[in-house]
């Protein structure tokens, strides 16, 4: 199974309470001893704390400018460190069971998806990395994202019982990048900083 024996959660000084809820969780699954805080870019800074950032103004860029440096900024370290890959979380990710029912997996057009299938967040993650060994070439699985386009429903090609390949999506609240792809991601991420992209890999190929 692929080890990810490192990775951190990005959270803002001054969100103590959801450092709080995330180290909790941390705890919860076992991830305490790997997964350490990463302190955030603050993009609203010289807006105020509790400013409301509605899409496409100034404090909306400033934000998504913040959200994508603090990514950068941790990919920037797994790579000085020469980790062999990272794991990245926001501070507002959450670990959960769920069962998907057949009314789930219609409605969402997935494929070849096993009715009823019960899903525990870290056992599907550890089952993931080891399916994921079949892959050398892997850069970036997701441990959770939105699939692009939303206008409509995207199958979900599974390429292993955990494992499945997607065109496109945002968010970036969970995943982990292997260190084939830091360089890539560390240039592509640097040219999109001037550009209205918030907490999206939604152009990687």
């Amino acid at each position: 199974m692929i080890q990810i024996k490192k990775g951190y959660y990005i959270n803002l000084n001054y969100r103590v309470d959801r450092r709080e809820k995330i180290e909790i969780q941390l705890k919860k699954v076992g991830l305490d001893g790997i997964v350490e805080r990463f302190s955030a870019v603050d993009g609203n800074s010289k807006f105020g704390q509790s400013v409301k950032c509605l899409p496409h103004t100034i404090e909306w860029y400033s934000v998504a400018k913040a959200a994508l440096s603090s990514h950068r900024a941790v990919i920037q370290k797994a790579k000085e460190q020469n980790l062999e890959n990272i794991m990245i979380l926001e501070d507002d990710c959450l670990f959960y069971d769920r069962q998907y029912t057949s009314e789930y997996i219609k409605a969402h057009n997935f494929i070849n998806w096993p009715e009823g299938l019960t899903v525990n967040s870290m056992d599907t993650i550890n089952a993931a990395l080891e399916q994921l060994e079949n892959f050398p070439d892997w850069e970036i699985p997701f441990l959770g994202c939105t699939i692009l386009p939303l206008e409509k429903n995207i199958p979900i090609n599974l390429v292993a019982p955990n494992l499945g390949k997607i065109n496109s999506a945002i968010s970036c609240h969970a995943y982990v990048v292997n260190n084939n792809a830091y360089d890539r991601l560390l240039d592509w991420s640097l040219k999109e900083l001037n550009q209205p992209v918030f907490n999206c890999y939604r152009d990687w190929e």
